[in-house]
């Protein structure tokens, strides 16, 4: 086993703290008796107020979509769970694929690849499967505006964003949801019709030109292009965001359908997959089965951590992320596999780790509950690979750089002052991760 410097907990339990105070400060009306658990909220919530790329939303679509969600249920509260029962399916699959293109569209590095590669290989993929992310995501807006204006269209019926957007059209302040939406450019991109412009053209002026199968052409330059991208990704957030909130809001009556424990068995280990990892871990698999008389959850991992403390702190990332996704089971098991380590494991009954996740206990107290297993074991060698100078081993210095253990979220050490999220210059937005 490893001696864990405790006071490294104390660090956890007060960053926990800290963003929950500027949660409740900003959303005082989720902590209320009987609305969400603080986990849930943390979990929902955080990454868009303290992580990058997510916290990128666009403010300008964020306010009016929430705004009309609001207002709608308020006149149709009967029709509030039956709605949200119908959309449920794709708002998880819209906000799974949105948080994995954020993170693969900040972290992929594009400086010095050729500008048609670019274009052709990333661009334009990134461009089609942002329209489908958007076309889960607004799922909710599509299916109120359509049974308020007496449309009979379906969400099977409308596979589509192109029209899905005729129907939110409808209404004037729903009209920039996908205003950096073009179906001619999505067609060309899906459909190989995407020309680069070359430097020996004679037409040469940076233009990309989408041509679809009926002929109809778009032209952009590659700012636009990027500038399009990037809002279509911001509009997915944002969209994702007002529907956590809402949820949120209308707790009583969504938890059913939201709570994570609620979710089916295959969409919750899909969703619990999405969301475990971390800079240094790579959840494989998480499967519940029977050890004894009783359930087990069983988490198989990877890991690049250089120091048993960065494991250490990862792995008990992992953990918080599973109490709140599968808190009906006995036991937990954590197993991780690395080139720096010899195959090591976490193991602990379920009931002092939802404690600790939901904010009863302190981390320490969980690590010296009964039957708590923390067993890493020595590093085989202590090479490094090439890049891995900078990384400290220290836990403390490490500690802002990760996601850890309050609710496996980038904690965040800036001040409160988040400002507006509108459109920020992307040249100024940081990488992730």
């Amino acid at each position: 086993m490893i001696d864990l410097n405790l006071a490294v907990t104390k660090t956890f339990d007060r960053e926990r703290h800290h963003r929950l105070e500027h949660l409740r400060r900003r959303f005082p009306e989720l902590f209320v008796p009987g609305g969400p658990p603080e986990e849930h909220v943390l979990l929902d919530l955080a990454p868009f107020f303290f992580d990058k790329p997510q916290q990128f939303y666009s403010e300008a679509v964020f306010e009016p979509a929430l705004d009309y969600l609001t207002r709608y249920y308020a006149q149709e509260p009967a029709a509030l769970v039956v709605h949200f029962t119908a959309v449920a399916p794709e708002v998880r699959r819209g906000a799974l694929a949105t948080a994995y293109f954020s993170q693969d569209i900040a972290e992929t590095p594009l400086h010095g690849i050729e500008r048609r590669a670019k274009v052709l290989r990333y661009w334009a993929p990134w461009y089609q499967n942002l329209e489908w992310c958007l076309k889960e995501t607004v799922s909710p807006w599509f299916w109120a505006v359509a049974r308020a204006t007496g449309e009979k269209s379906t969400l099977d019926g409308t596979p589509y964003l192109t029209a899905r957007t005729r129907t939110l059209d409808k209404v004037p302040s729903l009209a920039i949801v996908t205003e950096h939406f073009d179906a001619t450019v999505r067609n060309a991109c899906a459909h190989g019709g995407v020309a680069v412009a070359r430097a020996s053209d004679v037409a040469w002026e940076n233009t990309i030109t989408f041509r679809d199968a009926s002929g109809n052409t778009v032209a952009w330059s590659d700012d636009e292009f990027s500038l399009h991208l990037h809002g279509l990704l911001d509009a997915c957030n944002a969209l994702v965001l007002a529907t956590k909130l809402f949820v949120l809001r209308h707790w009583a009556q969504l938890a059913p359908i939201y709570a994570y424990h609620a979710l089916p068995a295959d969409e919750r280990e899909a969703y619990f997959l999405a969301e475990a990892d971390t800079p240094t871990i790579r959840v494989r698999r998480a499967d519940v089965g029977h050890r004894g008389l009783s359930e087990q959850l069983t988490i198989e991992a990877t890991d690049t951590a250089l120091t048993t403390e960065e494991l250490t702190l990862d792995a008990l990332a992992v953990l918080h992320r599973a109490a709140q996704f599968y808190p009906d089971v006995k036991t937990v098991f954590l197993g991780l596999k690395g080139r720096r380590h010899w195959p090591s494991w976490i193991r602990g009954p379920m009931a002092p780790l939802r404690a600790w996740a939901e904010g009863a206990v302190t981390l320490e107290d969980f690590l010296n509950a009964p039957d708590v297993e923390l067993i890493l074991l020595r590093q085989k060698t202590p090479d490094f690979s090439p890049g891995d100078e900078w990384r400290s081993g220290s836990p403390c210095a490490r500690l802002p750089l990760y996601r850890r253990a309050c609710g496996n979220l980038r904690l965040w050490s800036g001040t409160d002052n988040q400002g507006s999220n509108a459109r920020v210059s992307r040249s100024q937005r940081f990488t992730f991760g």
